[in-house]
């Protein structure tokens, strides 16, 4: 009988929008079980979460039919959503736009359910945007420091200035009016 088998283990990191610390510690418990509902619902299985009033640690047996991205959406969706029935507090919730997610392997489980479970205790020494760069130089994934709001928007001006006067179009359609998707592939936000 063929069979399709995986073990495929992901530590997924997001935080809310803005890193706002809105996550109040009495939802903590709920809101992981919701989204291990979500999780399920999917084929997947949540093994440990872990969360603070910023940010939210996963821990999943990803579904092998189900791509990354597509789980990442679905819970972030959903527990948005989820979360704005809890309390007025939450009515104008949202997660930030991106997230890290990362493979186990699954002889290093114990020690990130340790970590998940240590969370609280851990943010009292470290910030989340120090453990996200961590997590990131850990894996070896490169990123670009975002510059100052200030040089962003001189570049973008000028930028806007040069392609109206010359008539100039990026390529590959990076930059140009109502595609701000290449601008977010050049850093990653903390």
């Amino acid at each position: 009988m063929p069979q399709s088998l995986a073990q495929i283990l992901v530590h997924l990191v997001f935080s809310t929008k803005n890193r706002k610390p809105c996550l109040d510690d009495d939802i903590h418990d709920e809101l992981h079980a919701y989204i291990g509902g979500i999780v399920e619902n999917q084929k997947g299985t949540l093994l440990k979460a872990g969360s603070v009033a910023d940010h939210i640690h996963l821990l999943i047996a990803q579904p092998r039919t189900c791509a990354p991205a597509d789980l990442v959406q679905e819970i972030k969706t959903g527990s948005s959503k989820w979360l704005k029935t809890k309390s007025a507090g939450y009515l104008n919730f949202h997660w930030q736009g991106g997230y890290g997610i990362f493979s186990i392997s699954p002889t290093h489980r114990p020690a990130l359910v340790a970590y998940l479970a240590n969370q609280a205790e851990h943010h009292r020494k470290v910030t989340f945007q120090e453990e996200y760069r961590r997590l990131l130089n850990k894996y070896r994934i490169s990123f670009d420091q975002p510059l100052p709001l200030g040089f962003f928007l001189r570049g973008l001006a000028m930028y806007a200035m040069l392609a109206i006067g010359f008539g100039c179009r990026p390529r590959n359609g990076i930059g140009s009016v109502g595609n701000w998707q290449g601008l977010r592939r050049l850093t990653v936000s903390f």
